[in-house]
């Protein structure tokens, strides 16, 4: 069997490398991967011989020896194992295992820029020689099949490096990637180089910013927040423009659709509104501690507006959830909105309502974990975590969160 039992979809025959002729040099001859076709998030090698040698001692008989994989990922690090968190329960050996396993997937996907995948991927075989951004590392959101920066899984992987590798230059280096490529309107792209998707998503625009403020607290690096300030307010203040009182009652209209995968997105979406909120709030925040006295009145009055537009026009009681926008006939209430209002803290306008989303999305578990409405059902790991993070925070149910790790894990 010489193909790729791991190509996924099986949409594309990434297909084998082959060494060629080798000319018999006893004890001296070397092969060597190509740089560009280093294979991401892969530790083994699989070797198999392309024609049948006869017996051990004959002319065509292969001999192979010092066979090592060099391991790629978290590129700064001389010891990849040194990790600057620390988790361990005696109690349950399975959360355990879920925080190392999550810490070491984020570090697979942090990688040297000049490795990014190219674009358009080739016909065949595959080509890790892409730019995909700046510096000496960056987080991407796959270590085998995109290896792009997306803001989007950002929002969740930033974190993970910062609470247990303790890297935050990877998520620095992404962010300086991406602001590098705002549009004169104050957008931010879908995706970053090579793929270069730009003004397609208002959410993911808003997760870069999510990114932001998440690398701020992580570090409260001054100088980091001080260069990148006047694009973080033009990125906020173009979000805040798309905020209308006809027909959106006070909320964000979204008209860039690109997010996840998820079906139905635009209009006055529950996620992105809520995504919005988040980035106001903190960013007032963000905004006082640079001295920012205005724009931190500013911004933290248009997050106390925007969250009760939200509340009044988006909460659908009897569901005890958020719907995913306010079209007549919608009744899509989505596990992101919901799970981002909690997490977020939309929901504090109300008494008791945090606990209801909480309780909403628990009503979509099954057997394999917490399903996705707005992907017909199936489970999203990208708003699984946003969920985990919704029962750990504002729903102090922190008991539910460890069961949807366990569950989905």
């Amino acid at each position: 069997d010489t193909g790729d039992d791991s190509n996924g979809n099986g949409k594309r025959p990434d297909g084998y490398l082959s060494t060629g002729f080798l000319p018999y040099v006893p004890y001296s001859q070397s092969w060597t991967v190509p740089p560009a076709r280093l294979r991401g998030g892969f530790r083994y090698l699989r070797v198999f011989i392309e024609k049948n040698g006869t017996s051990p001692g004959s002319a065509d008989a292969v001999m192979l020896s010092n066979v090592t994989v060099h391991f790629t990922p978290a590129p700064m690090y001389k010891d990849p194992s040194d990790y600057q968190g620390h988790f361990y329960t005696a109690s349950d050996d399975l959360v355990n295992r879920v925080w190392y396993g999550a810490a070491y997937t984020a570090q697979m996907c942090t990688i040297d820029p000049s490795q990014g995948r190219a674009w358009p991927p080739p016909a065949a075989l595959w080509n890790n020689s892409a730019t995909c951004g700046v510096g000496g590392s960056v987080i991407v959101d796959g270590a085998k099949r995109d290896r792009t920066i997306w803001p989007g899984d950002m929002g969740i992987s930033s974190m993970v490096l910062h609470a247990t590798t303790g890297d935050t230059y990877s998520a620095m280096m992404s962010l300086d990637t991406i602001y590098g490529m705002q549009s004169a309107n104050g957008m931010l792209p879908y995706a970053g180089p090579p793929v270069n998707f730009l003004g397609d998503s208002d959410t993911y625009h808003l997760w870069a910013l999510i990114g932001t403020l998440n690398t701020w607290d992580a570090t409260a690096n001054v100088t980091f927040a001080r260069k990148h300030w006047d694009s973080f307010q033009k990125a906020v203040n173009c979000s805040v423009s798309k905020i209308r009182n006809s027909p959106a009652q006070g909320l964000m209209y979204v008209d860039k659709k690109a997010d996840w995968q998820r079906c139905c997105q635009g209009k006055q979406n529950i996620a992105a509104n809520s995504l919005l909120y988040g980035v106001l709030w903190r960013g007032s925040l963000l905004a006082a501690a640079l001295n920012r006295t205005s724009q931190a009145s500013e911004w933290a009055s248009a997050a106390e507006a925007l969250r009760a537009s939200i509340n009044e026009h988006l909460w659908d009681d009897s569901a005890g959830a958020f719907l995913d926008n306010t079209e007549a006939g919608n009744t899509l209430h989505p596990q992101d909105g919901n799970s981002l209002a909690a997490w977020f803290n939309v929901t504090g306008i109300v008494p008791g309502r945090a606990s209801k989303v909480s309780d909403f999305l628990v009503s979509n578990w099954g057997q394999f974990g917490s399903s996705s409405p707005e992907w017909e059902g199936n489970i999203g790991t990208f708003a699984g975590s946003m969920e985990v993070m919704a029962h750990a925070t504002t729903a102090n149910r922190p008991d539910r969160a460890l069961a949807m790790a366990r569950l989905q894990w």
